[in-house]
């Protein structure tokens, strides 16, 4: 270095920052489920504390959380479908929550698919009776306290299941549609059904022709109209849960060509009204149990009147 040339100054800047935790400017709160499930406790969500203009509540609203129905409705046996749900309003340290979409799990869906079978798919878009438009999620609709209230926002199945019922030999057949549900809630809903061998079939394949595989798409299509169509958002959930809408495809389709695993693949939903709360807690209250149990009543007995000396 040449003498006299003045050495550069270092840059301090950063130097003594002061290290915030951002864990504690955060708070938890409990995400729970509509009262058609029978595990009402989804799982916790945290949120930055209420600071100045920026409100906990309205951070929560509109979130959505993926739940196993079968975790929801303790049956094993309904794992492979995964439920969305969507906060709709906030009580104390809770998230009220409503149905916003369903699926099924990849796992599901592969081991279906199978060799020798065509695949037939259909969907469609609907809209209940009370205006939900159609994904199993839950979205945060309200804060109560510190709790989220949520609505059903979707529904779907989960990988393994799907991956499950894809065989060889086999036509695979979706279907989708936009349909609106009696309460406003517009949801597209997928379909999903499986082609199978005929009673004592001897061939090795059992694909279907290009006209039964339109004719089954359009009967799919029928089925869930009607049936979204005349419902609303609460009663579908629970047609969703029970497998209903599968079930009746599967019967009536079954008489253009056999089929076997058909099930409401996927629900979206496309678009929701503005929910009143009064409505969003009907689904929130507490399902009490009422068990009638008889007990034996003793009569009372009275005492015997005497005169002052043993009896």
């Amino acid at each position: 270095m040449a003498i006299g040339k003045s050495q550069k100054k270092v840059n301090k800047k950063g130097k003594g920052k002061k290290v915030v935790d951002t864990m504690a400017r955060k708070e938890w709160y409990d995400v729970r489920a509509p009262n058609q499930f029978k595990e009402r406790n989804v799982c916790k969500t945290l949120v930055n504390r209420t600071a100045g203009l920026r409100i906990a509540s309205d951070s929560l609203k509109g979130r959505v959380f993926e739940a196993n129905l079968g975790d929801l409705n303790k049956n094993e046996d309904q794992g492979f479908r995964k439920m969305k749900l969507r906060v709709e309003d906030v009580q104390g340290d809770k998230c009220i929550t409503l149905f916003y979409g369903m699926d099924i799990t990849r796992d599901k869906l592969c081991s279906m698919i199978k060799k020798w079978k065509t695949l037939i798919e259909a969907n469609v878009e609907v809209t209940t009776t009370d205006g939900y438009k159609l994904r199993m999620k839950l979205r945060v609709e309200d804060v109560q306290g510190d709790k989220c209230i949520t609505l059903f926002y979707g529904m779907d199945i989960t990988r393994d299941k799907l991956c499950s019922m894809i065989k060889k030999w086999k036509t695979l057949i979706e279907a989708n549609v936009e349909v609106t549900t009696t309460d406003g809630y517009k949801l597209r809903v997928f379909c999903i059904a499986f082609t199978r061998k005929q009673e004592n079939q001897n061939k090795k394949t059992c694909y279907a022709q290009s006209s039964q595989i339109h004719a089954i798409r359009a009967k799919m299509v029928e089925i869930i109209t009607e049936e979204v169509s005349k419902s609303d958002l609460a009663s579908l959930v629970n047609k969703f849960c029970a497998e209903l809408i599968g079930a009746r495809i599967q019967k009536e389709c079954t008489r253009i060509y056999p089929i076997e695993n058909t099930m409401i693949r996927k629900v979206k939903m496309l678009k929701a009204p503005k929910v009143e709360l009064a409505k969003l807690m009907e689904q929130h209250t507490e399902v009490v149990k009422k068990e009638e149990e008889g007990a034996k009543v003793e009569e009372p007995v009275a005492p015997l009147a005497g005169n002052g000396g043993r009896l």
